[in-house]
């Protein structure tokens, strides 16, 4: 089929840096680098399309990586739309997440290295098998050692806040150790050879031997476990083009698995290290989880010294997004680094506004500041602006505590963008671990937290001897031809078979609930018919949640119903994923390995299988459910952080506490670290990068109560962009108001007398902020009389109460020969 006139349809759609990029050689290495508002997943999807149609890969010979999940689902839909009509099947590419992608690979090949079978262990998981690590010490010699250790060694991963049960360790500094060890790709094997001290490479160790103990792996793992298998196997040598999307947020072993995903052909070399990468190094915020914003200088050195490949590199600069003002801001915060990839980012906007800046004197004044912005932005007519138009970003999650109390006095509706993930939320991690209950009688960590919940008669104590005798009869199975399943192990001490100091009405409680478990599988089976399960899925569902007690528990709460339907939404549209995936893989394995070929048949899985198939991806995804809550009738301002904010936008955007000890954050200002100062410059460039329209910055100071460390001055990334502020507001001529309406395609119908306004606006701005109008419901402090009591000094004597509330002025008081004028840009 000829393809061409659909693939000039599709270049037709795309600027010239663009149509470079999607049209660059199948053959070969390609950085693309695509600052803010570029159009990067335009470019991606459409250099997907353009290797289906004009190079003709096949789907199942490429790989895509994406961020999140999300993602990968707005990709898929985008080729779907983009190739209709074609007989390209878009659903055999291998596209998701990193870990998704191995995960399904080692749900395929994990027999080559011996971990056939394993689920993946959620946070909830390893935290708790970490904590069992340190509190049972295993009768082992090491453990005798930490005793004897120097505090050097153990004094960073101590907490004052941790309960003694656990040894006084804080979980989530170890946690974290041990997931930066893994991202960098240090295994168990490798530790003992690391710079590592002793006691982390003794609970590193423990630890992964507990996982495997239990048959899982965590997400790190996922990451690690694949790698050996590609590295080791050729079991992708059938894959002819690798593209990762949002390159910046790779870690180190996510680098190593792009270059063992792009090795291809065992013998051809032009089907060899074939590689597209799509991102931006200045968006690179994700150092807390190891991301490299240096894996792009990596990529080209390890091409051009291991491979002699020299990497082609094209850069996006025309930006739809914002206007050249807002780019002009971003722009000069990041050339304020010094060692970085230039960009010159051109704004294909016509109008533009200048950004506004305000240095207040507190976090409260602040708020109010804010909060009046948007009140007075509401009031334009014909409805210019809905709340749903703006955002405010913050660097860290407690500054929204002051804001949200300022919008909620005004009256003005917010949702939280990306609040608590939805996957650990009580009542859905609830549901989720009856689900793996039946899906998989030897997951002993779910099992053990459902026995109890809802309360059903077994406490901790139960729990604790029912972990004894669980542990007790693994060491038994290593010896065993045919080991006892952890469900099997409660259901014997349910039965008395096992000797153990549990009461009559604990044993009768755990059978209970054991019942629940095995009718629950048994209706399972005997529902599920492969495809079209949807029916048998929904009364599944259904009957576990009221039966397992859970449905009852939350009755009181609409929301933790709606989000546990959400889970029932997601089974029922839950597909397993098809062995087309990875297409011919073992075709091309070594003669040794062909015995393995004969498992690989394709089979109907039955509803345990399909059920744990489904547990064991879902958790790897995110899930986006969190959205909807910003999405009913009512438009409501976002409030969000900016990590959270990523990939967003918003026709306004108000970014606070951009002040020293905020942005950038106190931890980077007292290390005077270079690369975590640039870190939070790459933040503050990625919140004002996502302004569209109309930009607003704010500052304050604070003395530093309740132990918090003072906030002293503006931040420094503000120091050489004074010039680049408005004087008054952006929006201080008809004809700007005009020029506004265009650029939000939006009519202006009725009269407006825009002087007036004005006026109001300037009378009003220093008394609300400063918190001296009075707040009536229907007017939020714009009645005449308000405005008058409370600006009568102000019109005579513009400064002549700011010394008494200590708000530190504002140009919309303008006196040229004021120092303080300066202070509000």
């Amino acid at each position: 089929m000829d393809y061409s006139t659909l693939t000039n349809g599709i270049l037709a759609t795309l600027n010239a840096s663009q149509k470079d990029a999607v049209t660059c050689p199948s053959s070969g290495v390609l950085q693309i680098v695509a600052g803010p508002g570029t159009g990067k997943t335009k470019v991606l999807v459409s250099r997907v399309a353009y290797l289906l149609l004009h190079e003709q890969i096949l789907p199942h010979n490429i790989i895509v990586t994406t961020f999140t999940k999300k993602a990968a689902n707005e990709m898929m839909e985008r080729l779907r739309e983009m190739l209709k009509g074609t007989e390209i099947v878009v659903g055999n590419l291998l596209i998701g997440t990193f870990h998704s992608i191995c995960y399904k690979i080692i749900q395929k090949f994990g027999k080559r290295i011996g971990i056939e079978n394993y689920a993946i262990a959620d946070d909830r998981d390893a935290l708790q098998i970490l904590i069992d690590v340190l509190l049972k010490r295993v009768s082992d010699p090491e453990w005798d050692i930490i005793d004897l250790l120097p505090e050097e060694q153990t004094v960073p991963f101590r907490s004052k806040n941790e309960s003694e049960k656990y040894r006084g360790y804080d979980m989530k500094k170890l946690r974290k150790k041990i997931s930066q060890l893994k991202a960098t790709g240090i295994t168990i094997e490798d530790v003992g050879k690391s710079s590592e001290n002793l006691f982390v490479q003794i609970v590193y160790t423990h630890y992964q031997q507990n996982l495997q103990t239990n048959k899982l792996l965590d997400f790190d793992d996922c990451l690690l476990s694949c790698y050996k298998i590609v590295s080791r196997f050729p079991v992708l040598s059938q894959i002819e083009h690798t593209l990762v999307d949002e390159f910046q947020d790779t870690n180190e072993i996510q680098l190593q698995l792009m270059y063992e995903f792009a090795k291809g052909h065992l013998t051809i070399p032009s089907l060899q290290h074939n590689v597209t990468i799509v991102g931006d190094p200045d968006q690179s915020i994700y150092a807390f989880r190891h991301a490299q914003s240096g894996n792009f200088d990596k990529m080209r050195q390890h091409y051009l010294q291991s491979h002699q490949i020299q990497a082609k590199i094209i850069s996006l600069t025309e930006n739809y997004r914002s206007t050249t003002d807002i780019l002009q801001v971003s722009e000069n915060i990041m050339r304020q680094q010094t060692d970085r990839m230039t960009k010159n980012l051109r704004s294909q906007l016509d109008t533009s506004f200048k950004p506004m800046r305000a240095d207040l004197e507190s976090s409260d004044q602040e708020g109010r500041w804010i909060a009046y912005q948007i009140d007075h932005l509401k009031r334009f007519p014909d409805g210019l602006f809905n709340y749903s138009d703006m955002a405010i970003l913050v660097r860290s999650a407690y500054q929204t505590r002051v804001i949200e109390t300022e919008l909620t006095k005004k009256k003005i509706p917010y949702f939280m963008v990306r609040g608590k993930a939805f996957w650990e939320r009580k009542e859905v991690a609830a549901m989720v671990d009856y689900l793996r209950c039946v899906a998989n009688e030897n997951d002993r960590i779910a099992l053990l937290r459902s026995s109890n919940f809802p309360k059903r008669g077994l406490g901790p104590k139960s729990v604790t001897e029912l972990d004894s005798i669980i542990e007790k009869q693994q060491v038994l199975n290593v010896q065993n031809v045919s080991p006892i399943l952890v469900f099997k192990t409660l259901r014997l001490v349910a039965e008395s078979k096992f000797t153990c100091n549990l009461g009559p009405k604990v044993k009768q409680s755990l059978e209970s609930f054991l019942d629940i478990i095995e009718d629950a599988r048994k209706e399972l089976n005997e529902m599920y018919q492969g495809a079209n399960n949807q029916a048998a899925m929904d009364q599944f569902f259904l009957n576990l949640y009221v039966k397992s007690g859970i449905k009852k528990e939350f009755s009181e709460d609409v929301n933790c119903d709606l989000n546990i339907m959400e889970v029932k939404s997601q089974l029922m549209d839950f597909e397993m994923p098809p062995e087309t995936e990875f297409g011919n893989m073992t075709d091309t394995i070594d003669i040794e390995n062909l015995q393995d070929s004969a498992s690989d048949v394709i089979k109907v899985p039955s509803g345990t299988e399909f059920l744990l198939t489904f547990l064991s991806l879902v958790t790897l995804f995110d899930t986006n459910p969190d959205a909807k809550e910003g999405d009913e009738n009512k438009p409501k301002v976002a409030i969000s952080t900016i990590h959270g904010a990523k990939g967003l936008e918003w026709p306004v955007v108000f970014v606070p506490g951009v002040s020293e000890g905020l942005l950038p954050a106190s931890f980077a200002s007292a290390d005077d670290n270079i690369e975590s100062i640039n870190e939070e410059r790459r933040c503050f460039y990625v919140a004002t990068s996502r302004a569209k329209t109309l930009l607003y910055l704010s500052s304050y100071t604070d003395g530093g109560n309740w132990g918090r460390r003072p906030i002293e001055r503006p931040s420094r990334f503000l120091d050489k962009l004074g010039h680049m502020f408005c004087k008054n507001t952006p929006i201080d001529s008809e004809e700007k108001l005009d020029r506004l309406y265009d650029m939000m395609e939006r009519s202006k119908t009725g009269k407006f007398d825009f002087a007036a306004n004005h006026k109001r606006y300037e009378m009003c701005m220093k008394s609300f902020v400063s918190g001296q109008i009075k707040e009536t419901p229907s007017d939020i402090g714009f009645t005449k009389q308000n405005v008058m009591e409370s600006t009568r000094d102000s019109l005579e004597a513009p400064w002549k109460s700011t010394r008494k509330t200590g708000f530190q002025g504002t140009c919309l008081y303008s006196n040229e020969t004021n120092d303080r004028a300066r202070q509000i840009y």
